[in-house]
């Protein structure tokens, strides 16, 4: 069965991992370089439009795993984390790796981004299993 109020958590959970992922302590200098951004368009922040994105494509992604976790089965941490790293490496990183392949843009790139997905993933597939 569907729980609407773990989906809306599971996405707010992905808003923090977002934050730090990007943030000085850990990726945002080589994402910048990488991206060829300089720190001053940095300074004004995404906007409220991205962010707003973001949670809805939260939402969205927490909900079609929520369906798949009942699909599944699943009822423990250890077959969500499975999941979550099956759905980042088939439907993430592999497409990603392709496209950076053929774009030719750096693979750091691609790690940094694809694995704030894998990231986001797991958090949502934890939060909803623990929220059953």
């Amino acid at each position: 069965m569907l729980q609407f109020s773990s989906i809306l958590v599971a996405a707010l959970a992905t808003m923090p991992v977002g934050y730090l992922w990007y943030s000085p302590f850990l990726f945002a200098k080589p994402w910048m370089h990488l991206n060829k951004i300089h720190h001053t368009q940095m300074k004004k922040g995404p906007g409220v439009f991205p962010l707003l994105v973001s949670l809805f494509s939260g939402i969205v992604i927490a909900f079609l795993i929520s369906v798949l976790m009942n699909i599944a089965g699943i009822h423990t941490l250890g077959r969500a984390w499975k999941l979550g790293l099956l759905l980042w490496f088939g439907f993430d990183f592999l497409p990603g790796f392709m496209r950076y392949l053929f774009d030719k843009r750096p693979l750091e790139l691609l790690l940094i981004n694809s694995g704030h997905a894998a990231a986001n993933i797991i958090v949502i597939c934890w939060v909803l299993m623990l929220m059953r």
